[in-house]
């Protein structure tokens, strides 16, 4: 477990984590650590010669912001590995582990049960295939109410404490009729947070246009209103950064 905190204040901030993984190893190369809000904050790589995390010659464990929790090797410890397969751009897998101190064979590396999931952050065309092979097709399947129940229930615990990562997981995975059984209130909130962001990227754009193709249309001239409040502000920041976005694309 990672968490930053400020040291003129001694106040905890909730974070995010970016691995990185590369094909033909199962440990993690790099950590990316970003705001709630998605901003990039620190980035460690792995030190091959002091066997730890360093980041401009500063070991993580020397980092004055970061709070580091070791699990005791006297107990079992579950750890998540990961794999890219060779010539693979677009995906990778994980497997969740245990590692039991008195059973050596735990060190194996699993031959089935891996998930398999997609490297957003890639490349150009990893995002479009993201998109078209998952989201898209997924809300145009015939949907299941179970599945839209279950999707709605994910929803719900939604909150200010969920990290920005974890909350466009959740928008890209539920199936859209759970999002238009929110309420206006529920898709407006939610979309100011992922448009608080300083500089949104396709990701965040997608997540966005799902939240407004959610908004029921007996509620457009109140969200009218909340685009244009505090003179336009939320209005302008979109058009600025989805038209960034669209460019940069192009």
């Amino acid at each position: 477990m990672v968490r930053l905190s400020s040291l003129s204040r001694l106040r905890i901030v909730t974070i995010s984590l970016s691995l990185t993984i590369i094909p033909g190893s199962y440990y993690v190369h790099g950590i990316t650590l970003s705001s709630r809000e998605g901003e990039h904050l620190k980035s460690y790589s792995w030190d091959d010669e002091k066997k730890t995390y360093a980041s401009g010659g500063v070991l993580i464990e020397d980092a004055l912001d970061l709070e580091l929790t070791y699990n005791s090797t006297s107990k079992k410890v579950t750890t998540r590995l990961y794999r890219v397969g060779s010539g693979e751009k677009c995906l990778y897998q994980y497997h969740d582990v245990t590692y039991d101190p008195t059973d050596p064979s735990s060190l194996n590396i699993p031959k089935q049960g891996w998930i398999t999931d997609y490297l957003w952050a890639a490349s150009e065309s990893c995002k479009a295939e993201f998109i078209a092979r998952t989201i898209l097709a997924n809300d145009r399947l015939s949907y299941d109410e179970d599945q839209v129940e279950r999707d709605i229930l994910k929803l719900r615990q939604l909150s200010e404490k969920t990290s920005y990562e974890d909350l466009l997981q959740i928008l890209e995975s539920c199936h859209i009729k759970s999002l238009k059984r929110q309420s206006y209130e529920w898709l407006i909130r939610t979309l100011k947070r992922v448009a608080r962001k300083e500089t949104l990227k396709e990701r965040e754009e997608l997540a966005i246009l799902r939240l407004m193709q959610s908004i029921d249309g007996k509620d457009y001239s109140q969200f009218y209103r909340d685009l244009e409040a505090d003179q336009n502000a939320l209005l302008r920041h979109l058009v600025a950064e989805i038209d960034d976005v669209s460019s940069t694309s192009g």
